[in-house]
This record gives C-alpha cells, sequence and structure tokens, in this order.
C-alpha cells in the first residue's frame, strides 16, 4: 500500500483512504449508483452496501487489512460532512448514543414478559460496559490496535440500527427521504446520524495513528 510520505527521519505516515478509492471500489462492485461523481458519493446508499461487506470480513476470514480497507473507504464518504478534531466531541456524541439506547431498552423491558425482561436487562448491561470501555479509550486517548473492541462495539451498534431501518423501509415502501416521516424509521435515522461522525472519529485513531498522534483530525485532510 502507497504511503504519505514527509520530511524527515522516521516520518512516513499511513496512507488515507479518499473520495475517489470509495468511488472505484462502488464501481468496481457494481454499485455506481452510490456515487453522483467521483468525490460525491452519498453515505446513506453506500453505508449499507459496505456494511454488508464489513460484517461479512468479520464473520468469515476476518483480515485485518481488508478490514482496516472497507473502514478507510465508509470513512471516506462522510467524515468530511461532520469532522470530530477534538475527543470531547466525540465523547458528546457517545453520551447521546448511550442515551438514546438507554431509552430503547428501557422501553423494550417495561413492554416485555417477565423472562424476556431478564434477558434484556442482562443485554441492555453487556452494551452498557461496552459502552463505559469505549469511554475510557477516548478519555486514555487510544490509538490504534488497542482500539479494535471499541471499534467494534460501535459498528454493531451501527449494524444493528442498519439492520432495523431496512426492514422498516423495506415492510413500509420507504427509502431514506420518506423514511423521516415514519416514526420508528426517524429514530434509527437520527441515532445513525450520531453513530457516523464517532465511528469516524474512532476508524480515524484506529486506522491512521501516526496521522492522529500528529494532532487534530482536520490536519490531516487528505
Amino acid at each position: 500500500m502507497r504511503r504519505e510520505k514527509r520530511s524527515g527521519p522516521g516520518a512516513e505516515l499511513e496512507r488515507l483512504h479518499q473520495l475517489p478509492d470509495l468511488h472505484d471500489h462502488l464501481v468496481a462492485i457494481g454499485h455506481p449508483e452510490a456515487c453522483s461523481g467521483i468525490f460525491t458519493c452519498d453515505p446513506w446508499k453506500y453505508e449499507p452496501i459496505l456494511l454488508d461487506e464489513l460484517i461479512s470480513e468479520r464473520a468469515g476470514a476476518n483480515d485485518p487489512t481488508r478490514l482496516a480497507e472497507i473502514r478507510g473507504l465508509i470513512r471516506a464518504g462522510s467524515w468530511m460532512s461532520s469532522p470530530r478534531t477534538e475527543t470531547k466531541d466525540a465523547q458528546a456524541d457517545l453520551r447521546d448514543v448511550a442515551l438514546r439506547e438507554d431509552q430503547d431498552w428501557n422501553a423494550r423491558i417495561r413492554h416485555a414478559d417477565p423472562d424476556t425482561a431478564m434477558e434484556l436487562k442482562q443485554n441492555h448491561a453487556q452494551l452498557k460496559e461496552e459502552l463505559r470501555r469505549v469511554e475510557a479509550a477516548l478519555s486514555a486517548g487510544s490509538l490504534g490496535e488497542v482500539l479494535e473492541g471499541s471499534v467494534r462495539t460501535i459498528e454493531n451498534l451501527n449494524a444493528s440500527l442498519w439492520l432495523q431501518l431496512r426492514k422498516l423501509m423495506a415492510a413500509n415502501g420507504l427509502d431514506i427521504q420518506t423514511a423521516k416521516s415514519h416514526p420508528t424509521a426517524r429514530l434509527c435515522l437520527e441515532e445513525l446520524e450520531y453513530i457516523r461522525p464517532l465511528r469516524n472519529f474512532l476508524y480515524y485513531r484506529r486506522l491512521y495513528p501516526k496521522w492522529a498522534s500528529l494532532g487534530s483530525s482536520r490536519s490531516a485532510r487528505p
């Protein structure tokens, strides 16, 4: 993989995935409709496509190089729309996500029968612990491989929301625009909006630790 070069000894940096990379990949796998141009790819169109690739890779070969490529492409098309340049911004996104998840899980628990409620409470407790680990990683300023667990926690939430949204859209004949008028689908869309910049922040620090160690992600615009 080609690397970005900087002057000075030992200053070789990771190659940043860019919009043309995303565009070329989508065309190659038969989804040119996800991009209206080489620099304009729609996250609402391409993210479910690449998410399927990502989840399939995680469940199969789980190859770190392949995972890094897919994650880099996912980030490339959306990070500039809501860049997270400070840890405090990512932490605020995480709090919003955690609050929405608490509300959703508590509502499900209230309406469940006793046996199901017990299982839901256990799953909710596990998720809360995983989100606490994400918060700890953000607070510690973690970089690189140590972030893999946090990245997967947010990826799992993202995948769950997309699955719910896609089911709702299929069952009700919705697209992204009309989904905004459907009460449950709208909630999925809103939480995905909170997760996206948080996920991209984690991707940046997981995939490009040398860039991230230089300072804010804004300094690393492709």
